[in-house]
């Protein structure tokens, strides 16, 4: 095993933001900085915008129970007449009203970008 870059674990607590349960553990890879501290203006942030969008949460949650379906939806339930919206499996609504993109993949360090297109 390799260890994992301190990116890639700003980038977990940024795509944790968003689900249900917002968790900072990883797995049980010894290489794993467990140590949030080393990331803590990013997981700070990240804990403020899901602390503030709590009514939303129990907005989605409502819309949830009403209507059956999930919190989570796919780009392809809202958009269905959109090829686009089936080729991007990594993004998803929160809700109705978030798109969340999550970035997966490390920072290019050549041209600064990440290729979070569809594979």
């Amino acid at each position: 095993m390799t260890p994992t870059a301190p990116e890639l674990y700003v980038r977990w607590t940024q795509w944790g933001t968003f689900p249900s349960i917002f968790r900072t553990h990883s797995s049980k890879n010894a290489y794993n900085d467990r140590c949030i501290w080393t990331c803590q203006s990013n997981l700070a942030r990240f804990t403020r915008l899901r602390q503030a969008l709590v009514p939303y949460f129990y907005t989605a949650a409502r819309r949830t129970y009403d209507t059956g379906l999930s919190v989570v939806l796919p780009l392809h339930y809202l958009y269905p007449e959109y090829d686009q919206a089936y080729a991007y499996s990594n993004q998803y609504f929160f809700g109705e009203d978030i798109l969340v993109s999550p970035i997966s993949q490390p920072i290019d360090n050549q041209t600064g970008l990440v290729n979070n297109w569809p594979i």
